[in-house]
């Protein structure tokens, strides 16, 4: 699936091409409503073929914002709790979730609580689900702060879940009730850490204990369950009222005109004896309908029980999910005890760069960013940025600067009012190679691009 990027005067897209298997109902649903965790999806069309446009205006792909660094404690957990509430926002409009796009490249998430959105490709094909759960699997394992065992385990757990089938990461989340935030949108309202390590003012995070405390996500999913169960309840009992209705009024239309019935010798009391019998078999027809539902019920939930408990048993037994489990855990023990400070570990080196420098000017003040870190961010966001442009026309992450092989690029990071380079305007999320001597401009924040 090809993915293209775009902006006009107010908005940026993530432009994917409609395929003929769409299902035009999921379509409508989508384009027409304001969905929970959905990027607002419209449709365009170019020489009749018909594109999907979503917008993607100040937000962050997971791949971009995790390019070059680990994933927190709190940031993975926020992701997951996300992805949670999605899914069961999309059971109630009826919407499969094998229809979300879950590559890292298409999954966009807000920078502070790391939820997330998901572009709905209104069509259902299982082996594109099945391989974006195991891409989106494997970036939250790759991703994730390997300093911080709880993080590790918990991306780890959940890979395992999807290679096992079980694609919601809700039976992770309850298995692990600690680490639940009490907030529906979890995460810091400032950053999680500050990547020259001299920041102590950590946010604090408040979790419940005891399992009588119980997290808003359980309450979200047992409300989930408890409104099923009420469902249920609530038909049985439209049974039951039907039923005594129904033998009532044959009662009262035999009281009232005993030449019903098929017996006109019948006394009174008789009559009186033959509704009795007719509501007594009324009672028993519904008594038996109950019992063989309930039994369905027991039967249905101890066929899942005997399910889930064949495939841990399995994952117990299988000696190479074993060895690749302790394989792992080894590694990030051995990487966290090379750790000799608190800072997060990154993906790659970014001590060893200082070839390429940025200056400018910004309100009077001088601007000089070193190019010392792989990926280098720029942007107004401090505890995010590496350079810090303080212009309320950036973007909290506006651009990013990478090199490879000796030479340097430029990507935008999806900005609101555009990156720069020599007076043309970057695509949301291209990348241009830069040359020494080329001017940049971030939001109308001119800097000049020098190789020393």
């Amino acid at each position: 699936m090809e993915i293209s990027y775009r902006s006009d005067a107010n908005h940026n897209y993530m432009i994917i091409k409609r395929e003929k298997d769409v299902k035009i109902c999921h379509e409508k649903m989508v384009t027409r409503n304001s969905i929970d965790g959905l990027l607002k999806m419209n449709v365009h069309y170019v020489d009749e073929q018909a594109w999907y446009y979503y917008e993607i205006q100040s937000r962050q792909s997971l791949e971009k914002l995790f390019e070059g660094r680990y994933m927190s404690y709190e940031e993975l957990n926020g992701f997951l709790y996300g992805c949670v509430r999605v899914f069961k926002v999309l059971e109630s409009y009826l919407l499969p979730t094998g229809s979300i796009l879950l590559y890292p490249e298409a999954v966009f998430v807000d920078i502070d609580t790391c939820s997330p959105e998901f572009a709905y490709y209104p069509t259902v094909n299982e082996e594109r689900t099945k391989e974006g759960f195991l891409r989106l699997g494997e970036f939250l394992t790759e991703h994730a702060d390997r300093e911080d065992r709880r993080c590790s385990e918990l991306a780890y757990d959940y890979y395992m879940s999807i290679c096992d089938g079980i694609f919601s990461p809700e039976a992770v989340l309850r298995s692990k009730p600690e680490i639940l935030p009490k907030t529906k949108s979890p995460g810091p309202e400032k950053g999680l850490y500050e990547e020259d390590g001299e920041c102590d003012d950590k946010p604090e995070f408040d979790y419940w204990e005891t399992e009588e405390d119980m997290s808003e996500l359980d309450y979200f999913l047992k409300d989930d369950d408890k409104a099923s169960g009420d469902r249920g309840a609530f038909r049985i009992a439209v049974i039951c009222f039907g039923l005594i209705a129904s033998a009532a009024v044959i009662y009262l239309l035999l009281v009232l005109n005993p030449t019903l019935l098929p017996f006109p010798e019948l006394n009174e009391s008789e009559y009186m004896i033959a509704g009795c019998i007719i509501a007594l078999l009324f009672g028993a027809a519904l008594t038996a309908m109950i019992f063989v539902y309930n039994k369905k019920r027991i039967r249905e939930s101890m066929s899942l029980e005997a399910d889930k408990k064949e495939k841990l048993e399995k994952r117990e037994e299988d000696p190479l999910i074993e060895r690749e489990l302790k394989d792992y855990r080894a590694s990030f023990r051995e990487e966290s005890d090379e750790c000799d400070d608190d800072r997060t570990t990154l993906l790659s080196d970014r001590g060893s760069m200082s070839r390429a420098v940025l200056s400018g000017r910004d309100y009077g003040k001088n601007l000089i960013f070193t190019i010392d870190r792989d990926p280098f961010i720029l942007g107004k966001k401090k505890d995010k940025a590496d350079g810090v442009i303080d212009d309320r026309g950036v973007s909290r992450l506006h651009a990013s600067i990478r090199e490879k092989n000796g030479r340097y690029f430029l990507s935008d990071l999806n900005s609101t009012n555009g990156t720069f380079v020599n007076g043309r305007r970057l695509e949301p999320n291209e990348t241009v190679g830069l040359e020494d001597g080329d001017v940049l401009s971030f939001a109308g924040t001119y800097m000049k691009f020098s190789t020393v």
